[in-house]
């Protein structure tokens, strides 16, 4: 199962989060990666896993992992600490699989562990690379094993074949799948789960062209953000957009049922609310069918509700401010525009635009924190890990709640 120290790793530790798929392509899950705080580099291990212990414990208070919908499990990389039983577990076991990564050792107190975490009703997951004097033990309760398809090359069919006569309750995981080619090879090999930069959004070349109908969901998404705008001015930017006020008006006759059809573009902009109507432009802008932009979507979502949950640690920022700036960041990531031509469309305010072009001032500095914990799983000392992760656990459940409600659970 294990392969060299000094294999290439993927990009896992690249990221704050990773989606995980099933063999039809549906996201099934997310990875969530935790670091120890800033400024623990020369720490000792102890000392930087109960700092990171820390960080998880603080990012789930209250978060409900039912949030992410039936089918989806968050993967949680999880530290000896929590292993072990001397810290509690900040949640409960559904929708949760705890990951064991290669710093840790299998060892006489981490196989206890596991088996009362087991007992309760969690799922572990293995890294491919983990070891230790009672590992052997361990297999027998493992849910999931992670695969650095990257590292194991053409041994995986192989590979794949022992995993499963020796740990046949197990499903595996192919990580760090790249390209089409490499998906194509961990199918036929047999995994059953995936993730890595074949899954990541293309990065789009910055074109700096926005189309009209675009500028105009744009607009219409940062005065949804302001709450002086009234429905009025909200009603005419819908209206500007033929494709945008046939979207939103089948949005709510098909909430509505038969018998309750709604013509007004007013009445629609009502009933839909400011939250829904900014999904429906987000999608208008994005175009293509809904289903293929979902994750798209989810992402942009996650980073404005981020923005908005971290405003009150910064001096002087306005929240629903912050939900704009996060909100038509992720979209000038998502479409590959040119971030100051976004902000001469839209006509944002001197601060805002300072934020989004250039990152000046404290938004500007809370964009490059959510950046850099997307990065590396850490945040600046502008604002402490463990709150990014909180904002960033509770953004993504509130992102997949809203779009789930406008495009359904997954099938």
């Amino acid at each position: 199962m294990s392969t060299p120290a000094t294999a290439t790793r993927g990009d896992r530790t690249k990221i704050g989060r990773q989606s995980v798929h099933d063999q039809d392509g549906l996201v099934v899950g997310y990875e969530l990666l935790f670091r120890a705080r800033p400024g623990l580099e020369g720490a000792d291990e102890e000392t930087r896993d109960r700092s990171t212990s820390e960080v998880i414990s603080t990012a789930f208070g209250e978060f409900g992992l039912h949030r992410l919908g039936a089918r989806r499990n968050l993967y949680v990389n999880i530290t000896r600490t929590l292993l072990t039983g001397e810290m509690p577990m900040p949640f409960g076991p559904h929708n949760v699989v705890l990951e064991v990564l290669e710093h840790i050792e299998v060892d006489a107190a981490v196989l206890e562990g596991v088996q009362q975490l087991k007992y309760h009703g969690y799922r572990l997951a293995i890294d491919g690379h983990v070891g230790g004097p009672e590992h052997s033990r361990m297999l027998p309760l493992v849910d999931v094993i992670k695969l650095d398809v990257s590292a194991i090359g053409t041994d995986l069919g192989e590979l794949v074949a022992y995993l499963r006569q020796q740990v046949p309750q197990a499903r595996l995981m192919a990580d760090g799948v790249a390209d089409r080619a490499a998906l194509d090879a961990c199918l036929a090999a047999g995994c059953d789960l995936f993730q890595g930069p074949h899954y990541q959004r293309a990065v789009v070349p910055t074109s700096g062209v926005v189309n009209p109908s675009q500028a105009i969901c744009l607009q219409l998404l940062a005065a949804l953000s302001d709450l002086d705008s009234s429905i009025d001015e909200l009603e005419r930017m819908v209206s500007a957009d033929p494709g945008l006020s046939l979207r939103v008006l089948s949005a709510v006759n098909a909430a509505a049922g038969a018998g309750h059809q709604v013509t007004s573009l007013r009445q629609a902009v009502v009933l839909l609310g400011r939250r829904s109507l900014s999904a429906w432009g987000m999608l208008a802008a994005l175009g293509g069918n809904p289903e293929s932009k979902r994750e798209d979507m989810i992402d942009i979502l996650t980073r404005a509700k981020i923005c908005e949950l971290l405003a009150p640690r910064l001096n002087g920022v306005d929240s629903s401010t912050a939900y704009a700036a996060g909100l038509l960041s992720g979209m000038v990531r998502v479409m590959g525009a040119d971030p100051e031509q976004i902000a001469r469309r839209v006509r944002m305010d001197e601060e805002m635009t300072a934020a989004l072009v250039n990152r000046e001032g404290q938004m500007g500095g809370l964009l490059d924190a959510i950046d850099e914990f997307a990065r590396t799983g850490q945040s600046s000392s502008l604002i402490p890990t463990s709150d990014v992760s909180w904002a960033h656990l509770h953004g993504l459940g509130a992102a997949v709640a809203t779009i789930d409600s406008i495009l359904g659970q997954p099938a």
